[in-house]
């Protein structure tokens, strides 16, 4: 099977999402109680959101790049899907640019990254919205191996071929 049909990508997407909610509400934590655990905790976070958003974009574009040739409005709203989560993970990489060397500090600075974060948030949110489209406008989810043309290829039902 393909790897759009393999449930191993929607698997993997929450834990980005996860660690970047964390990153933003560990900012605002330590912007408000100025206790350093929850700047090392944001820190911490966002190094793994990134990271874990890098694993979990290999199947997105793998699936992206086998599975829609033959059908524009997936691989469109699929393009969008990926461009949003890319933006989120270059911002939080951003973030932990930005961030690096007040790692030590008694008092770091999260003004910029509790702004730069919900920017972020804002990105992955749209990326969701267009993951959640796919899903449920053009049916692209696993159960859609028991559809497949000869060729391999997804098949749309007739009601969403006149989009």
């Amino acid at each position: 099977d393909k790897v759009i049909f393999n449930p191993l990508q929607p698997m993997l997407v929450v834990f980005p999402i996860i660690f970047y909610i964390t990153t933003f509400i560990s900012f605002v934590t330590y912007e408000i109680y100025d206790r350093v655990f929850w700047f090392h905790l944001a820190y911490t976070a966002n190094v793994a959101g990134v990271l874990t958003s890098l694993v979990a974009i290999v199947p997105a574009v793998t699936a992206w790049w086998t599975e829609t040739q033959d059908h524009p409005y997936e691989k469109r709203e699929g393009l969008l899907y990926m461009a949003f989560n890319w933006l989120a993970m270059f911002i939080f990489m951003g973030n932990l640019w930005m961030e690096a060397d007040q790692w030590d500090l008694r008092h770091p600075n999260v003004g910029y990254a509790i702004f730069v974060a919900g920017i972020g948030l804002i990105s992955a949110f749209f990326a969701g919205f267009f993951g959640w489209d796919l899903v449920q406008k053009y049916q692209v989810t696993e159960e859609l191996t028991s559809h497949r043309k000869d060729s391999g290829r997804t098949t749309l039902s007739p009601s969403l071929r006149s989009h």
